[in-house]
C-alpha cells in the first residue's frame, strides 16, 4: 500500500493491525487515498456537464429573446426553472456519490487489512535494526513458540547472515528456527512521507526512516526432499584383486577355493552392510554399485574393506589387497561408470591397495601411500617389492651393493 497507509498505520498501530507497504514502485501501486481522489477528479469532470447545459438554455434564451421578447421572458424563466433544478441536484448527487467513494474506500482498506493480517505467508515489517513492528498471524505464530516474544530478528535467526539491503532493494537468507528451515526475505521499503517523523510505537523502539518487510517461507520439506536426492544419487564401483594370481600361487592347491570364497564373502558382505548391489564379473573383479549416502559412511571409515581383506589368511604367504574405483556426479549412470574405470586404473596405476573416487573433475585417494601418480608402476611390482622388504626383513645379516 501506500507510505500515506503506512503513516495511518504508524499513527495508530493498534488498528486493524496497521497498513503494511507492499515494497513496489509508487507508480505501480497506488494507495486508497490517492486512488479517491482519482475518483473525485473524474467525477467531478463529469458532473460539470449541467453547467454546459445551463450555458445553453441561457443562450438561447437570449437569442428567443433578441426575437420576440414576450416568448424570451418565457423562455427566460424556463431556463432560471431548469438551471435551479440542476445546481440542486449537481450538489445533491455529488455529495452522495462522494460519501459512497470514501465508505468504499474504507471498506476496501479494512478488507486489506484482514486479508493481510489472515495470509497464510508470515509477513512483518521490521525497522533498521531488525526490531519488529508489525506482524500479521502467520509471523507471529513463528516468533511467539511456547508463550515466548521474540521482538527482533537476530532474536528469532541468530545464526542467520542478515543482510540489510539499501532503498527498495531486497536481500536472502536462510535459516533454521526450532526444528524447522526457512527461506527470508528482507525487501527495503521507502518511507518519504515520514522521514521527517520519528514515532514512538512502544516503549522500547522508535520508528527509523528505513524499514523492511520480512517475508518467510518455510523450506523444511523442501531441503528434507533435497537432502533426499542427495543422498539418493548413484555411485558406481569396480573392485579389483590387485594380487589375485600371486595369492593363488602363494596358497595350497587344496584352499584355493576356500580363499576365495573368503574373500568373495567379505567383499560381498561389506557392500551389501552398505544397501549396495555387488556382482562378480571375474575371479578378481567386482562392480557394485550405492547410493552417496553410503558413500559417506564409508568415507568415514576410511573403506576399512582393504584391511579387512588382508586379515583373510588361511596358509597364503602373500595378503590379499585389492583396489577400488569410484565413479559420482557424471550426470548419467553410464559417466559414473566411465568415472569408476578411470579411478580404478588410477589406483592400480599407483600401486593398488586403495581406494580412488572421481568425483566430476574431482579425484580423492584413500589408503594409497602418496598422491604422485607413478608412469610405469605396476601391482607386480609393488607386490614383489614388498616381498622382498619381507625378506630383508627375516635376515640378520643383509649385503646391499650396486652394479
Amino acid at each position: 500500500m501506500m507510505s500515506q497507509d503506512i503513516q495511518e498505520s504508524l499513527k495508530h498501530p493498534g488498528k486493524g493491525g496497521g497498513k503494511l507497504p507492499d515494497g513496489g514502485e509508487p507508480a505501480k501501486h497506488k494507495g486508497i487515498g490517492k486512488t479517491l481522489g482519482e475518483a473525485r477528479g473524474s467525477l467531478s469532470a463529469y458532473m460539470t456537464w449541467p453547467i454546459w447545459v445551463c450555458v445553453g438554455l441561457l443562450a438561447e434564451s437570449a437569442v428567443v429573446t433578441l426575437i420576440d421578447w414576450k416568448a424570451g421572458g418565457v423562455a427566460c424563466a424556463i431556463s432560471m426553472v431548469i438551471v435551479v433544478a440542476l445546481i440542486l441536484l449537481t450538489i445533491y448527487y455529488y455529495r452522495r456519490v462522494s460519501s459512497d467513494l470514501v465508505s468504499y474506500g474504507a471498506g476496501y482498506a479494512q478488507i486489506q487489512r484482514q486479508l493481510l493480517q489472515e495470509m497464510d505467508i508470515p509477513y512483518a515489517v521490521a525497522d533498521e535494526n531488525g526490531t519488529f513492528i508489525w506482524m500479521n498471524q502467520a509471523f507471529r505464530e513463528i516468533a511467539s513458540p511456547d508463550g515466548r516474544n521474540i521482538k527482533t530478528l537476530t532474536g528469532l535467526f541468530p545464526d542467520a547472515e542478515l543482510k540489510y539491503p539499501k532503498g527498495r532493494e531486497e536481500s536472502e537468507f536462510h535459516a533454521a528456527f526450532l526444528d524447522k528451515r526457512y527461506r527470508g526475505v528482507l525487501r527495503g521499503v521507502a518511507l518519504r512521507d515520514v522521514v521527517d517523523s520519528v514515532i514512538d510505537l512502544n516503549e522500547s523502539a522508535a520508528v527509523s526512516p528505513q524499514m523492511y518487510g520480512v517475508y518467510l517461507e518455510d523450506e523444511t520439506v523442501l531441503q528434507e526432499y533435497r537432502n533426499q536426492v542427495e543422498n539418493e544419487r548413484m555411485v558406481a564401483g569396480l573392485i579389483y584383486l590387485d594380487n589375485y594370481d600371486e595369492v593363488m600361487d602363494s596358497t595350497e592347491d587344496v584352499r584355493k577355493s576356500l580363499l576365495v570364497a573368503l574373500i568373495d564373502r567379505q567383499i560381498n558382505k561389506y557392500i551389501s552392510s552398505y544397501a549396495g548391489v555387488i556382482r562378480r564379473l571375474e575371479n578378481d573383479k567386482y562392480f557394485a554399485v550405492f547410493t552417496y549416502e553410503h558413500l559417506k559412511e564409508m568415507q568415514e571409515n576410511r573403506f576399512s574393506l582393504t584391511e579387512a581383506v588382508k586379515q583373510i589368511n588361511i596358509g597364503n604367504t602373500t595378503e590379499v589387497t585389492i583396489s577400488m574405483g569410484l565413479g559420482l556426479n557424471g550426470g548419467s549412470y553410464a559417466r559414473n561408470y566411465e568415472f569408476a574405470r578411470t579411478a580404478i586404473d588410477m589406483a592400480l596405476g599407483r600401486g593398488g591397495d586403495q581406494v580412488v573416487l572421481k568425483d566430476g573433475e574431482n579425484i580423492t585417494y584413500y589408503g594409497g601411500k602418496t598422491q604422485n601418480q607413478g608412469k610405469n608402476t605396476r601391482v607386480r611390482a609393488r607386490v614383489k617389492a614388498q616381498t622382498l622388504r619381507e625378506l630383508i626383513e627375516s635376515m640378520d645379516n643383509v649385503m646391499i651393493m650396486g652394479h
